[in-house]
């Protein structure tokens, strides 16, 4: 599913968010800020072409919305689910809490790409 945030004022669309369920996309578009103000709405049905429709925008942000977390090791380029790292920490030589601190959160952007959450 899609969740488009647009410029309430203009109409035009500033983020695509395409996710699972309603409940991530929401979530994604909190966590960009997009939700709570008054300068940005979301809507699933965009209606783009018709009175009061929203105004496609070659410039609007594609995000990925995910409840599952993905982290990196930034040592080896490794990624793989939070879930699955803690499970493989007690295999582990060393300090493995240390080990798994240093890992990062990372996403998909839209070329593919894991980049880091921020």
């Amino acid at each position: 599913m899609k969740a488009y945030v647009y410029n309430t004022e203009s109409k035009k669309v500033v983020a695509i968010i395409s996710g699972e369920t309603c409940e991530q996309c929401e979530a994604k578009a909190a966590e960009m800020g997009f939700m709570g103000m008054d300068e940005y709405g979301l809507t699933y049905t965009p209606a783009f072409g018709t009175v009061d429709g929203l105004i496609p925008c070659d410039d609007a942000e594609e995000l990925q919305a995910s409840s599952t977390k993905y982290l990196m090791n930034p040592a080896t380029g490794s990624v793989d689910t939070e879930e699955n790292w803690l499970s493989e920490m007690p295999t582990w030589e060393g300090d493995q809490q240390a080990q798994f601190d240093s890992l990062i959160e990372v996403e998909k952007n839209v070329d593919g790409d894991w980049v880091e959450v921020k």
